[in-house]
């Protein structure tokens, strides 16, 4: 049977906040469409954005616009695992999920290799 969209959805939001989990100094998980809109997910709780929604609806389409220009490379490197951007003040780390993004905010002093190998494996069984 196909899964439905409002499934999908809760699936995403079960994700996400499964990732939200693994480590506190995870400021934002949520996903993407293929569209720049995010669909599931958000801010941990108690946590305060960095940027206003504007900004947030700019990043989201950004990152999908990288995320398809990526994949014209694939049939030479491979489909891309995740992408990670350390930044001064957060880590940014996005992962593809079929036509969606799996995006993840970190604190800048967490440990990267450890944690990115976590969520991806949290995020393949969705």
């Amino acid at each position: 049977m196909a899964q439905t969209m409002v499934d999908k959805i809760y699936d995403f939001n079960t994700m996400c906040d499964r990732i939200k989990e693994l480590d506190p100094n995870i400021r934002f998980a949520g996903v993407i469409d293929e569209r720049g809109k995010l669909v599931a997910g958000g801010m941990r709780k108690k946590q305060v954005s960095l940027t206003d929604t504007k900004t947030d609806e700019m990043r989201y389409l950004e990152l999908t616009l990288r995320v398809k220009m990526r994949k014209d490379f694939d049939q030479y490197f491979g489909k891309a695992k995740y992408i990670t951007t350390r930044r001064k003040k957060v880590n940014v780390m996005s992962c593809p999920i079929n036509s969606d993004t799996l995006l993840r905010f970190t604190e800048p002093d967490i440990d990267l290799c450890n944690l990115v190998e976590r969520i991806y494996d949290t995020a393949q069984t969705y």
